[in-house]
């Protein structure tokens, strides 16, 4: 949701996007490359052309994010964090141990802690259970964070496509709503009322 909120902001989450996750299937990719520093610059090196503000998103990059985190130029941080035995209750449905899960995501919600903790680089945590409740201040928060003053027509649009544990895309399709969007404010689109 939080990668969705950013791709409609502006900041490109990636050139290969799944939309079921906002997830760059290349970036996915590279996390398994046996010399992820080299991968990773190349990566990025390729993204910054033509974008100023680029977006990864992984559930479990923190995993190997110590490995490659120099190469990434002007890192900017969102943490999302969410109920731990909710998210281990959505591991739990996908058939692996509460208990088990439970533990599992309460060690990488700290390691995610210990490693912001270890850097300077700009940082904005996100609760995913405020986001649901106030989406509208996630969205403007988020929004001046990471780009400043935005439209109130994006912010609204954005807000409007919120949604707690939603089907993506089938409910929620933020890369198609940015594409729209895009179109109709070039100009290329026009509605009637």
């Amino acid at each position: 949701m939080v990668a969705g909120i950013c791709q409609m902001l502006g900041v490109s989450m990636g050139r290969d996007i799944d939309r079921s996750n906002i997830e760059d299937r290349r970036f996915q990719a590279i996390l398994t490359a046996p010399d992820l520093a080299a991968a990773t610059t190349e990566y990025f090196s390729e993204r910054t052309v033509g974008e100023p503000l680029n977006g990864v998103k992984n559930p479990v990059m923190i995993d190997r994010l110590a490995e490659y985190y120099s190469v990434i130029p002007s890192p900017i941080l969102v943490v999302v964090s969410r109920d731990v035995l909710a998210t281990a209750q959505r591991e739990e449905f996908s058939g692996r141990d509460l208990l088990e899960s439970l533990h599992s995501a309460a060690r990488r919600k700290l390691e995610i802690f210990q490693f912001v903790a270890a850097v300077a680089d700009p940082l904005m945590m996100v609760s995913y259970e405020r986001a649901i409740e106030s989406p509208t201040a996630t969205v403007r928060a988020l929004s001046e964070f990471l780009l400043g003053a935005v439209s109130e027509d994006i912010v609204e649009l954005t807000s409007r496509l919120v949604r707690s544990n939603c089907d993506m895309p089938g409910d929620v399709d933020f890369v198609r709503e940015r594409e729209l969007y895009e179109l109709q404010t070039s100009g290329a689109v026009t509605t009637v009322s």
